[in-house]
């Protein structure tokens, strides 16, 4: 069970949701916006493994801590674990904050969650798992960092259990491009999210992957406006430059631009 804000999608959990089912594992994806009452009664139908609880935002971490004291107050027992900016960044203050947390998922979490999945389902020791943190008898620890996902296009696509967004009348899906910023502005966490992380800082998946994806969105969803969430949308310098022209070629390749009628829109967030 995975828990997190879903307006204009959450396209980590997204993710993390497929790369579970891909796997094998049952997946439910739960907003962090229902009732939270409402979220205790889906969690002791469901008996789950462990719910990953995503925290994107700082601001709703006692709205995080509130839900997870209900949850064990109501039965539910299964491990908990958190990931995302301020809790990766900040995982001491996040454990203690919420003292019900049994661990943290640091930086990207796709593998790292995978194998904790696997590790408390078959009662394996899940506390040399890399990129993890978490309480012990010395103190809070934290495990050596996974390294940051090499290529992105090995990734399934992210789940979409949510319905489009409405725009002027058409259908508006998110999606990304790349991971990672390579500027480094002092008032933002998300370069040293990734600089905290072994591994090349910013990946871009291949336009024709991208283009791929949008068409099938298009195709399955109806989708018409495509809401890029990248980090740092890859038009920045000489690299990128190149992959926003190959990009736009494997758009007009794949018809894309007519099939909807002249009105694709792209639009980094």
């Amino acid at each position: 069970m995975l828990v997190g804000f879903q307006n204009q999608g959450n396209l980590g959990l997204g993710y993390l949701a497929a790369v579970l089912r891909r796997h094998g594992f049952a997946v439910q994806v739960v907003d962090i916006e229902q009732n939270p009452e409402a979220i205790a009664r889906m969690a002791r139908e469901i008996d789950p493994i462990l719910i990953g609880f995503s925290l994107i935002f700082q601001f709703y971490i006692d709205r995080y801590a509130s839900l997870l004291a209900l949850l064990r107050s109501e039965g539910v027992a299964c491990h908990f674990t958190m990931g995302g900016h301020f809790a990766s960044l900040s995982y001491r203050q996040t454990l203690e904050f919420i003292p019900e947390l049994n661990s943290v998922v640091r930086f990207e979490g796709e593998m790292t969650l995978l194998e904790l999945v696997d590790a408390v389902s078959t009662g394996k020791d899940w506390q040399g798992i890399q990129g993890i943190a978490f309480r012990h008898q010395e103190g809070i620890v934290a495990t050596p960092s996974r390294t940051l996902l090499a290529d992105l296009d090995q990734l399934p696509y992210p789940e979409r259990n949510y319905l489009p967004s409405a725009v002027l009348g058409r259908a508006m899906m998110p999606i990304v491009a790349s991971r990672g910023c390579a500027r480094t502005c002092s008032f933002c966490s998300i370069h040293t999210f990734y600089r905290a992380a072994p591994g090349k800082i910013v990946r871009t998946r291949k336009p024709a992957a991208v283009v791929q994806e949008m068409q099938a969105l298009h195709e399955e969803r109806g989708t018409r406006i495509f809401l890029f969430q990248d980090d740092d949308f890859p038009l920045f310098g000489a690299v990128w430059r190149r992959w926003a022209m190959e990009f736009v070629e494997e758009l007009h390749r794949h018809h894309l631009p007519s099939e909807v009628s002249g009105r694709l829109i792209v639009a980094p967030m």
